[in-house]
């Protein structure tokens, strides 16, 4: 069972994926009225929850987290067996990785202009679920979740995805999502959910999202 934890505004109380949106709600408007302020120390990321087997592999060594861990462009958060970790990020982001997850932090950089906002992700295996924050809604073209030869591009949104063996599969709770693989892309929008096949078929859209607290 989760640990309750206190988000930011006193208000949200109890670690749901309720309380992961308000807190990527008040994180993200803390954000806006501070401008974006340039974070340039490569800090990505802090954790606001782990449990069970939770690691950071940075430079070369792994360490275990607990809340508070923070986390740097380049690192590696892994999750084992029954593990699970979230995370809120500088741009104020929200990211729920579930048990037997690998994520990479490729570039995580809120700059001083949008136009340089970077956030590539790198799922290599699991899946997760997210809010986008300042990055997102500032510079889409600048964000970027790839699984392997797949990759997803948002236009400020709330998804998951996951890897399931050869394919990713992808649902959109909030916003539009593009998901793309080498056979090209498919618009996957608010309520819908979408196939990719890492090689071969096209993406395409299946049943509508079936993801608990979601918006479908």
């Amino acid at each position: 069972m989760h640990t309750p934890t206190q988000f930011p505004g006193g208000r949200c109380r109890r670690l749901s994926w309720a309380a992961l949106a308000c807190g990527a709600a008040l994180a993200t408007a803390a954000q806006a009225q501070t401008a974006a302020a340039p974070v340039a120390d490569g800090r990505a990321g802090v954790f606001l929850f782990a449990h069970g087997p939770v690691s950071v592999q940075a430079g070369g060594m792994a360490s275990a987290v607990v809340r508070g861990t923070v986390v740097h462009e380049g690192d590696v958060v892994e999750t084992g067996p029954g593990g699970r970790a979230q995370l809120r990020m500088v741009d104020g982001a929200m990211i729920d990785l579930e048990p037997g997850s690998t994520l990479r932090l490729a570039e995580y950089q809120l700059a001083a202009q949008p136009a340089n906002h970077r956030s590539l992700l790198e799922l290599v295996r699991g899946g997760l679920r997210t809010l986008t924050g300042v990055i997102g809604q500032q510079n889409q073209p600048g964000y970027e979740l790839r699984v392997r030869t797949v990759t997803i591009g948002v236009r400020g949104t709330e998804y998951r995805t996951e890897l399931q063996g050869e394919q990713v599969v992808l649902d959109v709770l909030q916003g539009r999502v593009a998901l793309c693989n080498p056979a090209g892309c498919v618009d996957v929008a608010r309520g819908e959910s979408a196939r990719a096949p890492l090689s071969g078929a096209l993406p395409a859209r299946t049943a509508a999202a079936t993801v608990p607290g979601g918006a479908a």
